[in-house]
């Protein structure tokens, strides 16, 4: 006890251990453990202060583990065994007399090494499913309060913090039995306090251990799916007698999900692929989601206590974010949400909320997506892409057939919900009466403001994000679209800030489904009908949007960022369509929003983005005033201390960049042509930039290689005294070739190979001068480029880099360095067989295909006076390149391939027609040409 006091202290006190401290604390959990496993120390834990004995030990173990995480990760097989040997300390049905600790061993089934490897593939395919805008994973809360509560963003950043559990006795114990009252009270608290220090153990253990260890021991603490068993988590969750050890149960459980879909992700749920001989470890793993899920929903079935209640279904939520629904069988969505829908009617809002954020998680998973219609009450057969509408628009009536109500039991028994007959019954009955979605219908009821009935701030919130996440399903909105658009504009009028931002939000994303359905369907013949059904959303919303954004409304800059951002998503379908009129009050309106130096920048670089983005629109990228004004608007933002402000104000620049490129692309014959003094402010800063954050270098680079492709023969001259654009462009190809080496960023170097391939398209950098100081950084940036390209370690930088030189095309361009581009090429096909990092290999056939294209195109453009050197070159890397062209070939389409397959045959014709071809060269060109031969 004088220890576990001596650490408390310690502890509250946030004293940063030494190594000293952390060595003995370990020592000292050394100890502790060696008299549980010790047989002949059992004694100590048994009598009348056995109980003391063993409560204030758990919470030492507990204490020391947060001083020192090293302890629990080189002890957590005892560990674990020690709390689960305590799980049911003092429960009848156990016995009071607990089990002796038995070490936990790890499953080497479940070993996994790259979980967070594969969360990135899968935040990928989500983030192409949202047009480049990753879907945040948002960890519930679990801590429960069941007053009205403003709920927080929901960022995954926030740690999940145990329920706060007082579990500290008084100095003396016979104090505390009197106030007790009675002393079987008292013997049952003490006995549910050790059972909560055991829980809180493995807690602790979770905390300090590393995910893809704590894998293994899953088995020990969930369910296995096969047997019943009472030495899990669940297990406490659902049958402990005491209310904080059930929900602290839960909420380890919470804790060990999280950050588990790589893992999950490699479950089987269909056991008719098992083999016979023995059971596989996705099918275990499967197995136990299932088991998991049945003990979840069983207990909002069962459970009575509002805390326990609500952390069962925030475990829901976690788990939901990680499974793979398109491996489950397809009623068992409809059955998750037949649990989950009686609560959104509860009569607490604590519960209210956490029920929809569980639906608010399914609805944004992408793997079931006609399953998860048909669960929310949606006809059937509308999906994600689907634009069938639904039979009825809701009306007042919808919203009147639902009271805030407490969920009725039903009175079916397990039986009869089981038959086939009722789960049809319970699928037709999804829907309402005028065959609307339950779901929608009750998220504009808790967002329609009515004096009769206040519904709380965290509903409406939570509400909000629910109708968000149904807008990656357009089909659950389309036809509802002028009634959601009502309620917004009811939420943007609200006095909260917190629900004005999540309508804001919700806008940005109706806003940018409408514009992605609008352009799936810009070719079909309905589109013009579809642009004026879906044309009513925006001239409600962008009023009440610029009404916002404007600084004399006094809103929060975060609500008018947002609102920014939602007037970029309108498209540019929707946008030519607008009248002339709302085209010129939305620019207008930008503009001088962007151009209000009293504002706040960020909120002017918001405004600038939303510019930016209608630069590229066909009807607007040809009007060089208005490219003009926003680039000079952007400029002024560009220096800002602010990283945001400048994030966004670069990524304005490259925008505008890529506009004049396709300007100049447009008009081959005289092209309109941006202000030289424009021009040099542009590049100037984005030169200054290339050595700025990451997120700024990846636009600034990108923006510097479209305007030095913008460079003409008048910009370079000598005599050209106004401005230095000689040494401006040398410093441009410095801070590139900077960024080419040093980046640690990927991005920025895809982006920099990016912007180089750019640069060289420009013939015009080639024939400046002709000495060699002229052309000297072709030194510095040919180098690194070719560096990049044989030893890059990401195999994507290097086919950027190895693309950047398709386009040099002619011979004299590439100088004296000709002879080091085609070694480096030579190199690098055969270190693209040398994997040392195993997630690149879906990489390599794309890096050799491009590496081939570069060998075919540095033949075609070679001089006879190269082809001595090609040989010997190609000599050395004989074999593996001749096998690598000939796999390359074979693989591609034709099309694709017909550089490699012209390759030989040019060669040859060049070398039968040219005329002073000594001996050497017509060898060396036979050499090559048999090389690169298909036979």
């Amino acid at each position: 006890m004088c220890l576990d006091r001596v650490v408390g202290t310690f502890i509250c006190a946030q004293i940063n251990a030494s190594e000293e401290h952390k060595n003995t604390s370990a020592e000292i959990g050394g100890k502790i453990l060696q008299l549980f496993y010790s047989s002949q120390d059992e004694a100590i834990f048994e009598g009348d202060l056995g109980a003391t004995y063993l409560y204030h030990s758990l919470q030492l173990i507990n204490r020391i583990i947060s001083i020192n995480t090293e302890f629990a990760r080189q002890n957590i097989s005892e560990l674990l065994g020690l709390s689960r040997a305590y799980l049911h300390y003092g429960i009848e049905h156990f016995g009071i007399v607990p089990s002796v600790p038995q070490k936990v061993y790890m499953s080497q089934q479940a070993l996994y090494d790259s979980a967070e490897d594969f969360d990135s593939n899968i935040n990928s395919e989500r983030i192409r499913n949202c047009g480049g805008k990753a879907q945040k994973t948002r960890k519930p809360r679990l801590k429960s309060n069941n007053t009205d509560r403003k709920v927080s963003s929901g960022s995954p950043e926030r740690k999940i913090t145990l329920l706060s559990m007082d579990m500290r006795t008084s100095d003396s114990d016979t104090s505390e039995q009197e106030n007790t009252g009675s002393s079987v009270l008292f013997e049952r608290n003490k006995m549910a306090k050790i059972r909560l220090a055991s829980i809180s153990l493995v807690g602790a253990i979770v905390k300090a251990v590393e995910r893809r260890i704590l894998y293994g021991f899953w088995h020990a603490l969930f369910p296995s799916g096969t047997g019943d068993s009472a030495d899990n988590l669940l297990y406490i969750g659902q049958h402990d007698p005491n209310m904080r050890c059930r929900c602290a149960a839960v909420q380890v459980c919470a804790q060990l999900l999280y950050g588990s879909k790589g893992f999950l992700h490699q479950a089987e749920i269909n056991v008719k692929r098992c083999p016979s001989t023995f059971v596989p470890f996705s099918v275990s793993l499967g197995h136990m989601i299932l088991s998991i899920y049945k003990a979840l929903t069983t207990m909002l079935s069962t459970e009575s206590s509002l805390p326990v209640l609500t952390q069962v279904l925030k475990c829901l939520a976690v788990l939901v974010q990680g499974t793979p629904f398109q491996k489950f069988d397809k009623e068992f969505v409809q059955n998750l949400v037949r649990h989950i829908r009686p609560l959104i009617h509860h009569r607490d809002a604590s519960i209210q909320v956490s029920s929809l954020m569980v639906l608010e998680f399914l609805i944004s998973s992408t793997d079931a997506g006609i399953e998860i219609a048909k669960a929310m009450g949606l006809p059937q057969g509308a999906n994600k892409k689907s634009t069938t509408k639904a039979s009825n628009p809701l009306g007042k009536e919808d919203l009147d057939i639902i009271d805030d109500e407490e969920f009725v039991e039903s009175d079916l028994s397990e039986d009869e919900e089981k038959s086939k007959d009722d789960k049809a019954d319970v699928t037709h009955n999804l829907t309402n009466k005028h065959g609307n979605s339950w779901l929608l219908v009750r998220l504009l009821h808790n967002l329609t403001y009515n004096s009769n009935a206040t519904i709380a701030a965290s509903i409406r919130i939570e509400s909000l994000q629910v109708l968000t996440a149904m807008s990656l399903h357009f089909a659950m909105l389309q036809s509802h679209l002028p009634k959601i658009s009502a309620v917004l504009q009811q939420a943007m009028n609200d006095s909260l800030p917190d629900v004005r931002l999540y309508a804001a939000r919700c806008i940005d994303s109706c806003a940018f489904q409408i514009n992605r359905q609008l352009l799936e369907f810009s070719t079909s013949p309905c589109s013009q009908a579809k642009v004026k059904s879906l044309s009513t959303f925006w001239t409600e919303i962008i009023p009440i949007a610029m009404e916002h954004i404007r600084r004399d409304r006094g809103e929060t800059s975060t609500v008018r960022i947002v609102l920014c951002d939602a007037l970029s998503n309108i498209g540019v379908v929707m946008f030519e369509n607008c009248s002339h009129s709302m085209q010129l009050t939305l620019l207008s309106f930008l503009s001088g929003v962007s151009s209000d130096c009293s504002d706040e920048p960020i909120v002017r670089a918001a405004a600038v983005r939303a510019l930016a983005v209608y630069v590229l629109y066909p009807s607007l990228r040809g009007d060089l005033v208005f490219v003009e004004n926003t680039a000079d608007l952007t400029l002024r933002l560009v220096t800002d201390s602010n990283l945001l402000v400048r994030i966004k104000s670069f990524w304005a620049l490259g925008n505008i960049s890529d506009a004049l490129i396709g300007k100049l692309e447009d008009t081959k014959e005289n092209p309109e042509r941006i202000s030289d003094d424009l021009l040099y402010r542009m590049i100037k800063a984005s030169t200054a930039a290339c050595s700025d954050n990451d997120k700024v270098r990846c636009n600034a680079v990108r923006t510097l290689g479209n305007l030095l492709r913008l460079l003409t023969d008048d910009h370079l001259k000598k005599e050209n005294v106004q401005r230095d654009w000689e040494d401006l462009f040398e410093k441009s190809i410095c801070k590139l070739t900077d960024c080419l080496r040093s980046s640690g960023n990927a991005k920025v170097k895809w982006n920099t190979c990016y912007a180089i391939g750019n640069i060289m398209r420009n013939h015009i950098i080639f024939n400046n001068g002709t000495s060699a100081d002229s052309l000297s950084w072709q030194q510095t940036l040919y180098s690194a480029l070719c560096h990049v390209i044989v030893n890059h370690a990401n195999f994507k930088v290097r086919t950027n880099a190895t693309a950047a030189i398709m386009n040099i095309t002619e011979r004299s361009h590439f100088g004296s360095y000709f002879d080091k581009f085609w070694t480096s090429i030579l190199d690098a096909i055969e270190q693209s067989h040398n994997l040392e990092n195993f997630h690149e290999y879906n990489h390599r056939d794309n890096l050799q295909e491009q590496l081939c294209l570069a060998l075919a195109h540095l033949v075609k453009i070679s001089n006879k006076e190269d082809w001595p050197m090609l040989k010997r070159q190609l000599s050395r890397n004989m074999d593996i390149v001749r096998n690598t062209w000939k796999r390359v070939i074979l693989r591609m389409v034709p099309e694709k391939a017909a550089p490699l397959l012209s390759c030989a045959v040019i060669l040859a014709e060049r070398s039968k027609h040219l005329q002073h071809i000594n001996v050497d060269q017509k060898i060396a060109s036979d050499y090559v040409c048999n090389a690169l031969a298909m036979d």
